[in-house]
Parts: structure tokens; sequence; C-alpha cells
């Protein structure tokens, strides 16, 4: 019996190319770990590592999942991300009840 009462959730990472972003959300679509990833293929970040001012130039991918589905994309991203610490964000998401339905649907 699938737990429809999930909680929908936005998980957002980062990744240094466009190529990189798209690998990856083919995986986490074909893996049924998220129903859907939008890439937004151009940021630019600025942050202090190690003690230095960075700017990079990336792309985030955001995944429309639900909670139960984290720890499987945080073992994901640990195990293929190019980053020491790559950035993972979980965000609770509401909204269309038919939307959110929907990508309960194609991960649960």
């Amino acid at each position: 019996m699938k737990n429809t009462d999930q909680q929908a959730v936005t998980v957002s990472t980062s990744f240094p190319s466009l190529k990189q972003a798209r690998l990856f959300a083919h995986q986490v679509i074909e893996g049924r770990l998220a129903a859907c990833c939008n890439i937004i293929p151009s940021i630019t970040s600025i942050y202090l590592w190690k003690g230095e001012l960075s700017e990079d130039q990336e792309c985030v991918v955001e995944m429309k999942t639900v909670e139960s589905q984290y720890s499987s994309l945080e073992e994901l991203i640990k195990e293929i991300h190019p980053y020491e610490l790559p950035m993972l964000l979980v965000t609770p998401i509401s909204g269309s009840n038919t939307y959110i339905a929907w990508i309960k649907e194609q991960v649960l």
C-alpha cells in the first residue's frame, strides 16, 4: 500500500556544468527518486570556501519529490557529485492537489 500522506518537497543541489546537471537529472528521474527535475542553467555563486572568496558559474537542479526519497537522493549526490560539499536543501511544498498527487504517483 502506498503512503500518500508523504510531504511533497523540493530538493535542490547545484553542479558546475549543465552536462553534469543533465546527467544527474536523468539518473534521478530514471530511478524514480523524483517526479520532475528543473534545471536552472546559469547562476553565479559567490561564497567563502576555506577562507577564500570564490565566484563560480553553476547550474541548479530542483527535484520535486517526497520526504521519503530524500535519503536516496542524498546518497546519490554524495556518490557522484564533484564537489567536496555539495549544496543540498530540502523545502516543503504545497500547491495544486492534482500536481502534488502526480508527484507522489511518480515516486511512491
